[in-house]
């Protein structure tokens, strides 16, 4: 096949014949990635007494319960490559501010039911994460109440972007 030709199959660098993958992966519109995400849902498990998960504003929000984890899975499908995060602890008031231990999470990402990253969130947590999805089945995110007290708890991940 002649270069020529060649590169008239390319779209948006992807082979329209579907010999390589996207690169580009789904059209997320901007703003958009953590409602994306969140409809991919498969399962949530609550911690036990003031355990969550919601979408809300400002991401997926997972508060662990008293002494349980909370943990939300996703289907992946194998359709996407990377997933870009940022986890924070939302803003805590002047009260939650006063506790010492308020607002410490642990965290686990599981990719496919295997551990690919554990890290601890307070509130002055800044941290950007890229996770390698690619061809996964499945994502999930598990959330202890990282110092045995679950008060000020409010974790968020943010989907900053989809491949």
């Amino acid at each position: 096949m002649r270069l020529k030709n060649l590169k008239s199959l390319v779209v948006a660098g992807c082979f329209v014949a579907g010999l390589v993958a996207c690169e580009s992966g789904p059209n997320v519109p901007a703003g958009e990635e953590s409602k994306f995400l969140f409809a991919l849902k498969t399962s949530e498990t609550i911690g036990d007494q003031v355990g969550n998960v919601a979408l809300n504003e400002n991401g997926i929000m997972i508060h662990p319960g008293a002494t349980a984890p909370t943990s939300v899975s996703f289907n992946l499908d194998g359709k996407l490559r990377a997933i870009g995060i940022k986890p924070y602890i939302a803003p805590l008031n002047e009260e939650g501010k006063a506790h010492a231990d308020a607002g410490i999470v642990g965290v686990e990402l599981l990719v496919d039911g295997k551990s690919v990253d554990k890290f601890t969130v307070d509130r002055n947590f800044s941290q950007e994460k890229t996770l390698d999805v690619k061809g996964a089945k499945s994502l999930e995110i598990r959330v202890d109440n990282g110092n045995g007290t679950p008060i000020w708890d409010w974790f968020h991940v943010k989907v900053t972007s989809v491949k």
